[in-house]
């Protein structure tokens, strides 16, 4: 019996998703990412940075 170390190598981003959110690990497996250029996504990250200001930000 052979041990082909290639089929269990696992990368860095997959552990930290796995410990940040099993969702991210999920959709990245699966090859789904968020699409960098679509205007709905420039808005939406420019309401979540400019919403709430008073409430203290999260550090992650």
């Amino acid at each position: 019996m052979e041990f082909n170390l290639d089929n269990f190598k696992v990368q860095g981003v997959k552990v930290n998703y796995y410990y940040i959110c099993k969702r991210k690990l999920w959709l990245y497996s699966k090859g789904i990412t968020m699409e960098q250029n679509s205007d709905r996504v420039m808005i939406g990250k420019l309401v979540h940075e400019n919403s709430y200001k008073r409430l203290k930000k999260k550090k992650y």
